[in-house]
């Protein structure tokens, strides 16, 4: 293999500026130290300055030099002009650990190579086949599924992206690469065999919800057009730039002509996903749409016949929170009025049933902040397991996506789901990736699937960069319309490191978050165990819309030594009383850290007899050095009555309306 031809590019826009070289050459250059290329040290260190998408670091990557290891092009570098493959498959995977990837990848005999991606978050890896199996496009996109199918029961999940013969990859820099020359080629028929063509997704096809029982006149079965919608979305996403637009009206023509003729495909559904592979690819909404409402009326003009009932593009934008009308055509209201849609979306409208204790209601948006080891994913899971045991919600109705969990983690959390009966998912398992939430919802959404349907996002910042207004803003209105068509959102998050001067929590972030959540909880720790072995947690109340407690706290086991199910088992509920006396402890003693070298001091002077203001302000600022105003505030603080946390001294009035301050007998706050 190592003499085996493969094409490059100065760059991924230049289709013309292509070479020849071997595959060892190849590989060398991206392992040796000494072949590092410039442009490649500089998008590293601007990946190592600032965010993977961020506008300087994309065009550096950009410009970086790629090559396409699936062999020869005549003339430019696309996928028409393919002349003859290498026998070298690549894969993409994306968002896992790139060593222990590689191992995986090296135990397998068909592995050439496999070398971390220039990102550092994933890898790239070239499997062999045999090269007469691929002698076009098409020839590779039917290989692909074979290789998508049997990496996928070896828990490998590659990028769909992967499907075009020409799939360009850009230079990395791996020292420890895996090689292996001799690798063997896949056995495509028995994988063929083994893995049957249908579409690896049941639950995401566009299939009609209601099939007609019969085969259809036309002889097409639900497999055929099932890949008929995959290679053609997949043919709209391949699109070079300046065929992309007739690309999807072409794709979208033969689609609907499909749809009219088997009768065996959802015509709402398959309009969405022309409309986000469209937008994917990079085409402004307003001709994404145009594109798809001239194929339609090009189709049905051609038959003669009408549009079926959900043809038109303008009722799935309804349900396409990402996409709004910006067309001309637009020109009345009316159009948009819910008149007469009363009794539907009340028959939607969900009663408030609590779905996790009673903090989180059904058909709500609901967000529990808290910093790394409160235990709020434990919390969740309690909660979610005791409203499935009462027979508050079905465990079939909820949808537990773990996404921030290690494989012993997510291997506990997936026997509780299947003991009672609720979905897990975990990204890079089964096909799914968090960052397709947001496509995955809109399906939900336009297939009318939302409805009654319970999401728990373990944690947020997997499905959305939280830091960037615009992304965290467009993911909510997702959710929001998800919410709005009878589903409801449950998502964990975490806090700023930092308290605020108050020695409250706040939420991490932008503030979309918590703006468009219908309620959101802070969780902060009251005991944190060291001593007790039990940690108390308290879930406070910020915003809400329906009747949530206000505060509620938990207890549990706090050992390192206890496993993930004993402290589930050991999780109790305290009372609403005793909340409210934990929650006035934890901040007041917050509060209390703004003075932590001052108030000692001030207990220690007092004690020693010292009992008139002006006195104790002046000792405390001799041995403290802090401030007149902070020791002022100080004293402030902490005087009241005896038994209430950090009140530790009372305020008299002596002679001449002098000011005197005494220590509290036997002072023991509530709490402690």
């Amino acid at each position: 293999m190592m003499n085996v031809v493969v094409t490059t590019m100065g760059n991924i826009r230049d289709p013309s500026n292509k070479k020849e070289f071997t595959l060892k050459d190849v590989l060398t250059q991206l392992k040796n130290p000494e072949t590092i290329n410039a442009d490649f040290k500089e998008y590293r260190e601007l990946l190592s300055t600032y965010e993977k998408k961020d506008e300087r670091t994309v065009a550096a990557k950009n410009n970086l030099p790629c090559i396409s290891f699936s062999g020869t092009y005549h003339d430019k570098v696309v996928n028409d002009n393919f002349a003859q493959s290498s026998g070298i498959f690549l894969v993409d995977i994306d968002n896992v650990d790139p060593i222990s990837t590689k191992e995986k990848l090296a135990k397998l005999p068909h592995t050439i190579f496999a070398f971390t991606s220039p990102s550092e978050t994933g890898v790239k890896a070239g499997i062999r086949v045999d090269p007469t199996l691929i002698t076009c496009d098409q020839d590779f996109k039917k290989v692909y599924q074979c290789i998508e199918d049997w990496l996928a029961s070896l828990s490998i999940t590659i990028d769909s992206a992967c499907k075009d013969v020409r799939r360009l990859c850009f230079i990395s820099h791996d020292p420890d690469m895996y090689i292996n020359y001799e690798a063997e080629p896949i056995d495509y028929n028995a994988l063929q065999a083994q893995f049957k063509q249908d579409s690896p997704f049941p639950s995401r096809s566009v299939a009609s919800d209601n099939p007609s029982t019969l085969v259809p006149t036309g002889g097409y079965t639900q497999a055929y057009c099932d890949k008929a919608v995959q290679n053609e979305i997949s043919a709209i996403r391949s699109a070079q730039e300046g065929h992309r637009n007739n690309q999807l009206n072409k794709s979208a023509f033969t689609l609907f002509a499909l749809a009219e003729h088997s009768g065996l495909i959802n015509m709402k559904l398959l309009q969405a996903e022309l409309i986000v592979a469209g937008t994917d690819m990079g085409l402004p909404d307003d001709e994404v749409k145009s594109a798809i409402q001239s194929a339609e009326k090009s189709r049905f003009k051609s038959t003669r016949q009408p549009p079926t009932p959900y043809s038109t593009v303008t009722q799935i934008e309804s349900v396409q929170p990402s996409i709004t009308p910006q067309n001309k055509t637009f020109v009345s209201l009316n159009q948009f009025s819910l008149n007469g849609k009363s009794k539907e979306m009340k028959e939607k409208m969900l009663n408030d049933v609590f779905v996790l204790g009673n903090v989180a209601l059904r058909g709500q948006i609901t967000a529990f902040y808290a910093s790394h080891g409160t235990g709020k994913t434990l919390l969740t899971l309690k909660m979610l397991i005791d409203s499935i045991t009462a027979g508050a919600i079905k465990g079939e109705d909820v949808f537990y996506l773990n996404c921030d969990d290690n494989q012993r983690g997510i291997i506990t959390k997936l026997e509780l789901a299947e003991k009672h009966g609720f979905h897990l998912l975990a990204d890079n398992h089964q096909g799914f990736k968090s960052s397709m939430m947001s496509k995955i919802l809109q399906n939900v959404i336009a297939s009318d699937n939302a409805n009654g349907t319970i999401i728990i996002l373990d944690t947020l910042k997997k499905f959305t960069d939280l830091m960037n207004k615009r992304d965290s803003s467009e993911f909510m209105k997702t959710l929001r319309s998800f919410v709005s068509h009878g589903g409801t959102a449950i998502v964990l998050a975490h806090v700023n490191k930092n308290r605020q001067d108050n020695g409250k929590l706040s939420y991490a972030g932008t503030t979309d978050v918590a703006d468009d959540s219908d309620c959101y909880y802070v969780i902060d720790i009251v005991d944190d165990g060291k001593e007790s072995s039990t940690k108390t947690v308290i879930f406070e109340n910020r915003k809400n819309r329906g009747d949530v407690t206000d505060l509620v706290s938990y207890s549990f086991l706090a050992s390192s030594e206890v496993d993930f199910l004993t402290k589930l088992n050991s999780v109790k509920a305290i009372g609403e009383e005793e909340s409210a006396q934990q929650k006035l402890y934890k901040d007041r003693m917050a509060g209390l850290e703004r003075f932590e070298e001052v108030h000692p001091a001030i207990r220690s002077i007092i004690a020693s007899g010292v009992h008139t203001k002006g006195e104790i302000i002046k000792q405390a600022r001799d041995e403290t050095g802090e401030s007149r105003r902070n020791i002022e505030q100080c004293l402030k603080y902490c005087t009241g009555k005896p038994n209430t946390p950090c009140n530790y001294w009372q305020k008299k009035q002596g002679d001449k309306n002098t000011q005197m301050y005494y220590l509290h007998t036997g002072y023991r706050p509530i709490g402690r």
